[in-house]
């Protein structure tokens, strides 16, 4: 009895709101565009939440998908001034032509630059262990550490 009675009020819920969405716009463009709204949504959020980070880490992992292209994900871990920890993944890079340390520095740096992180606040850099990522003289690690000394950033030495 219940659910029969249920039955007829969702259903004349949703014949209700059926002119509603009728009326709502679903062309690929109107698609796109709100895909692109909630993406600089997600991705302003992140930024007003970075801007709070007394010091971040950040972790990366280069692999590569099933079309063969490469990809590195950053991941960063940031605390506040009141110890409140964020960690999101904050890119998703696809390498085109390399995989050397220097295109996983750029990447790492377009992301500090997006999220205006400096190298000055790095606390710790995670990396999958993979040879440009952690080589003693070229790889990524090096370059990062290098950067963060430069900027007056004693924590990665």
């Amino acid at each position: 009895m219940l659910r029969s009675a249920w039955s007829r009020w969702l259903r004349s819920c949703v014949l209700k709101k059926k002119d509603l969405f009728a009326k709502i716009s679903l062309s690929h463009q109107t698609v796109s565009r709100r895909i692109n709204d909630i993406a600089n949504n997600i991705e302003n959020s992140l930024a007003a939440l970075c801007s709070l980070f007394k010091y971040f880490s950040v972790a990366m992992d280069e692999s590569t998908d099933r079309s063969d292209t490469a990809q590195v994900a950053i991941f960063i871990r940031g605390v506040d001034e009141n110890f409140q920890i964020a960690e999101e993944l904050a890119a998703l890079y696809p390498l085109k032509s390399t995989t050397k340390s220097v295109d996983l520095f750029t990447a790492f740096q377009e992301t500090l630059s997006r999220f205006s992180l400096t190298f000055k606040n790095l606390s710790g850099l995670a990396t999958d262990g993979a040879p440009a990522m952690t080589g003693k003289l070229k790889g990524l690690s090096k370059l990062i550490n290098d950067c963060a000394i430069e900027s007056g950033n004693m924590k990665m030495k």
